[in-house]
């Protein structure tokens, strides 16, 4: 008799985790559509004064990992470019670290994009900030 109470309490705990894991790989498809839909460029206008512009292309790599691409221009000629890739958390939000140990923070939210360096960041030239926020491209 125990060994049968064992058996089907063996089988009840086998299906309950059969039951959860299902769930939780289908959750996991779900985010990877969400994810991939965050790629695609995502352009600042010119900032009040008109002296700024800058872009960011994003692309979606695998699991929580994406690729991104940033330029940005000022009036007076000068331009900053960085590129690399960061992982995204659950908050929708990606950390890039700098050469000289600097983080960049790329926050998504309701397609849009806000960029937050460091002062020492040293990825661009003098005035060419990556900071700011930028709007997806929707064609």
């Amino acid at each position: 008799m125990k060994r049968h109470l064992l058996i089907i309490a063996y089988s009840i705990s086998l299906i309950l985790l059969i039951a959860c894991c299902n769930r939780e790989q289908s959750e996991s498809t779900m985010n990877l559509h969400e994810l991939d839909s965050l790629s695609g460029i995502y352009n600042s206008p010119f900032n009040k004064y008109g002296v700024s512009y800058g872009s960011v292309d994003i692309k979606y790599k695998s699991g929580r990992t994406f690729y991104f691409d940033i330029k940005t221009g000022h009036i007076d000629g000068c331009t900053g470019i960085l590129n690399g890739e960061f992982i995204l958390d659950s908050n929708l939000v990606g950390v890039y670290q700098t050469r000289n140990g600097a983080n960049i923070r790329l926050e998504f939210n309701n397609h849009s994009l806000k960029i937050v360096e460091q002062e020492d960041c040293q990825e661009h030239g003098m005035r060419c900030w990556f900071d700011g926020e930028y709007i997806l491209n929707i064609e």
